[in-house]
């Protein structure tokens, strides 16, 4: 006896939005993560835009449309994910500034490409950005359970 498309395709709907709205909790800006899992968070973040920036350079170097635009999918899937990432371990931190550490922090970073370790600016921020991720990976929060 074959089950019916029908229930097969209600089944399948089901289950793939059950599964989404267990991944959705990991791109949305709610909730707290702790420094491990904003560590290893922002590792798997790395990788990710490692694997889009390669997408864009070979889409570049070979011609090819649709790798560009593969790569500039998956490189801002990684940035939009490290973003959020931050903003749940600030929010675990500190509450009410969330958002403007996160954009402060993602500015930073930003601005940090520009300059080289050899001018001083560069290296002072450099510094900088290590300090503060080594604070938002040791610190501990005040919060005992992190919904994130």
């Amino acid at each position: 006896m074959s089950v019916p498309v029908r229930f097969r395709q209600v089944v399948l709907t089901f289950y793939y939005s059950q599964t989404m709205n267990k991944l959705k909790k990991y791109f949305q800006f709610s909730g707290t993560i702790n420094g491990t899992n904003y560590f290893l968070r922002q590792i798997l973040a790395a990788i990710v835009a490692f694997i889009g920036g390669t997408f864009i350079g070979v889409g570049i170097g070979q011609v090819l449309s649709i790798l560009l635009i593969l790569g500039i999918i998956v490189a801002g899937g990684a940035i939009w994910f490290s973003l959020v990432t931050m903003y749940k371990r600030f929010s675990s931190l500190h509450p009410q500034q969330a958002s403007v550490l996160t954009v402060s922090l993602f500015s930073l970073q930003t601005l940090s490409t520009m300059f080289d370790q050899t001018n001083s600016f560069g290296l002072v921020l450099k510094l900088l950005l290590v300090f503060i991720g080594l604070y938002l990976i040791f610190v501990n929060s005040n919060l005992k359970n992190h919904e994130g």
